[in-house]
């Protein structure tokens, strides 16, 4: 990845998932000059009984996976905020999973496009 030296764009934007038992790339880079900066990701367990286990990780570019949290337990009708700061450039994915129905994650970053 080349350091921006020219004209390219930033925006603020969100993405989000729900999910029943599976896992999804909810941010997949897709070109070799684009930054996602990481804000926030909400995930919001809407069983009424059941808790759930989510996980989030990080498939770079190059290599192996990397998780950054794999046993996330969210209690029934809960709410878990990851406001740590990450950084993703060119391909890399930030994937999100659990092991439970109705699981909603909403995800806000900064996505800078220097192509």
């Amino acid at each position: 990845m080349a350091i921006p030296s020219g004209s390219g764009s930033e925006i603020l934007t969100r993405a989000s998932a729900i999910l029943d038992n599976t896992s999804t790339k909810i941010i997949d880079g897709d070109a070799a000059n684009d930054i996602y900066t990481v804000l926030s990701l909400s995930m919001h367990n809407r069983h009424a009984t059941s808790h759930a286990s989510c996980y989030v990780y990080v498939n770079p570019s190059a290599g192996t996976s990397v998780f950054l949290d794999s046993d996330i337990s969210i209690a029934p009708k809960a709410t878990y905020v990851w406001n740590d700061k990450i950084v993703l450039q060119g391909t890399d994915e930030l994937v999100v999973g659990c092991d439970l129905a109705s699981v909603h994650f909403y995800v806000n970053y900064i996505w800078q496009d220097w192509t």
